[in-house]
């Protein structure tokens, strides 16, 4: 994977500095990420993976690549800057004890492996600004800095933060924006299918209409775990908001 320090040859265990690159992506202080992160010692890159020459998937060392199921959704994703190269990370879900993941490497020259800076989704938590530029990140709090919804319009990415396992979900923008054009009951095509106003016109969107969109596609895809009885009124509240108590928090 790395430019004349990578064997090519599968199985292998992956080298000590792509261990280290990948545990930027996935920190161990935080419990989610770690699963991850101490498998790490263990798994063997098996081959290639399905999208193209910097693709590959780790598993047991005598598995092979399977790519008859479609791909798990993106787990964590990140940049490593060294003095020569930056390399960009894109770790899939596991599935069947295999993961897949991206790891593209560009630059030129004799590689230097020295790590002068990074960035990851997976360290960002409610307050902080875009990980990727430092730019201003709308947030949702659908239980107070315990899950929130966070979406930075200036790179164009939606994650929901899990304070419980410490996971920065990233979510696929066009089944969350479909959920809030359903939430909303918008008819005009112009509107409820131009995906990219999401982050074009973010600020035409209220938090309970994001909040709502959320936990319908959350409802069907099961992401994460959230008691949906939270959100339910009582009987004799049926006229308030449905997040009225939310907000008030």
């Amino acid at each position: 994977m790395l430019p004349n320090i990578s064997s090519e040859k599968y199985p292998r265990k992956l080298t000590d500095t792509e261990k280290e690159y990948l545990r930027k992506i996935l920190p161990a202080n935080r419990p989610g990420y770690k699963i991850y992160n101490d498998k790490l010692d263990d798994l063997f890159l098996i081959g290639k993976g399905r999208f193209d020459q910097d693709d590959y998937v780790l598993g047991k060392e005598n598995d092979k690549p399977d790519f008859t199921a479609p791909a798990e959704n993106m787990f964590a994703v990140g940049k490593i800057f060294t003095p020569t190269h930056q390399i960009e990370i894109s770790i899939h879900g596991e599935f069947e004890e295999k993961i897949e993941l991206d790891f593209v490497v560009k630059g030129k020259g004799e590689f230097n492996k020295t790590i002068e800076k990074y960035w990851t989704y997976s360290e960002w938590q409610p307050g902080k600004k875009s990980p990727v530029d430092k730019s201003n990140v709308r947030e949702v709090h659908l239980i107070k800095n315990n899950v929130v919804i966070a979406i930075a319009p200036q790179t164009k990415r939606v994650w929901v933060y899990e304070a419980e396992t410490g996971i920065n979900h990233l979510i696929p923008q066009t089944n969350f924006y479909n959920e809030i054009m359903r939430a909303k009951q918008e008819r005009n095509p112009e509107i409820a299918l131009n995906v990219s106003r999401l982050f074009s016109h973010l600020d035409d969107l209220t938090d309970t209409e994001i909040a709502q969109g959320f936990l319908m596609y959350n409802k069907y895809l099961n992401k994460i775990k959230i008691d949906y009885s939270l959100f339910s009124p009582k009987p004799q509240e049926k006229k308030k908001s449905f997040f009225k108590k939310f907000w008030r928090k």
